[in-house]
């Protein structure tokens, strides 16, 4: 399989691995609620970011490098990888995922308004400031020749280690480490963050490159967007008056991250806006031939049951295929719509 990379990427690595002459800033980007938004709200945009500098070392600085060079000339040497625009659903095949940047979604704002934009970027004296808050952390890499990148990788609470306090007993926890001096736990005073070997994504260009998609879209929040796309498109089916029972739908939205991501979907491919009359007979004749069960009254699609959600959303989502080539019919989830014309049939 020929590797179609995007030149700006090329072109990153090309200048990465040719030049030492790059400077590295370090981040940590921190989440909190934004003033008066409750936890539980689900809601677009109730998080605000922010990112925070930190100084870090030579040796630091080249580890960070070397990370970045190892995952980049891996999906660039490797013949398994496509190179797809962002898709909701995806699949499971070694895929490099586009995604846009949005001036809509609050991680994203950290880019345009902080760090991009060039203005001065606090910095921490202490991890105890953002104990917490501790989101992600951020690698700026500045090059002679080509755009400024910033690579991202989502940060667990697991991988920061910062002493508590005394609680109320006087006790608080105790860290220690292994000395291979003396071979013994020692405690361990101080702060710490373990830095993986890979990251999540790499912006370059007004645009991510998606290596890890599960923990981008935790870490860019894109649940909300999606969450906010699902309404939106139960909001229009509803006003379209083509399919009863959109309640049903809307009550399962709140229960059903499934439902939200396939809901998504369908926003991206626009084809719940061609429903018709004639819309709605095609529908029923590919239920039928297919053998599954299409409730239509009076020229609406009804939605009672659960099992009526899942047949609407892939009838609309046009998950049932035939071949033309060998007649078999398949259930498709996830497609790749060809955009060139097709050209006449010979008969």
């Amino acid at each position: 399989m020929e590797n179609k990379l995007p030149p700006s990427l090329l072109d990153f690595l090309t200048e990465l691995d040719s030049s030492e002459t790059h400077h590295l800033r370090f981040f940590l980007i921190t989440r909190q609620l934004k003033e008066g938004v409750p936890s539980h709200r689900k809601m677009l945009d109730k998080y605000e970011f922010t990112a925070l500098q930190v100084e870090i070392d030579t040796d630091l600085q080249q580890y960070l490098l070397t990370v970045l060079r190892r995952q980049l000339r891996g999906v660039i040497e490797s013949t398994d990888v496509e190179v797809k625009e962002y898709d909701v659903l995806g699949d499971e095949l070694p895929t490099l995922y586009t995604y846009a940047a949005t001036s809509t979604n609050a991680f994203c704002k950290i880019l345009n308004v902080q760090l991009a934009a060039g203005v001065d970027v606090p910095q921490i004296k202490s991890l105890e400031e953002v104990t917490g808050k501790l989101w992600a952390y951020c690698i700026a890499i500045q090059s002679p020749t080509t755009p400024t990148a910033y690579t991202f990788r989502k940060l667990f609470s697991n991988k920061v280690v910062v002493e508590e306090s005394e609680n109320a007993t006087g006790l608080r926890s105790f860290l220690a480490y292994f000395d291979t001096r003396n071979t013994r736990l020692e405690r361990f005073e101080g702060q710490a963050i373990t830095l993986d070997k890979r990251i999540d994504c790499l912006y370059l260009a007004d645009q991510f490159f998606v290596f890890e998609k599960a923990r981008f879209e935790q870490m860019v929040g894109m649940e909300e967007e999606f969450k906010a796309s699902a309404v939106g498109i139960i909001d229009e089916l509803n006003a379209d008056g083509y399919i009863q029972g959109t309640d049903l739908l809307r009550d399962e939205v709140e229960r059903s991250s499934t439902l939200i991501r396939k809901l998504a979907k369908l926003a991206q491919l626009e084809d719940y806006h061609k429903l018709s009359p004639e819309r709605i007979k095609k529908m029923a004749n590919v239920a039928k031939r297919n053998g599954i069960e299409l409730k239509i009254v009076g020229g609406r699609v009804q939605i009672t049951t659960l099992a009526d959600i899942d047949v609407v959303i892939k009838l609309l989502m046009d998950s049932f295929l035939e071949s033309k080539q060998t007649g078999n019919r398949y259930e498709a989830r996830v497609k790749t719509r060809i955009q060139t014309p097709t050209p006449t049939e010979e008969t």
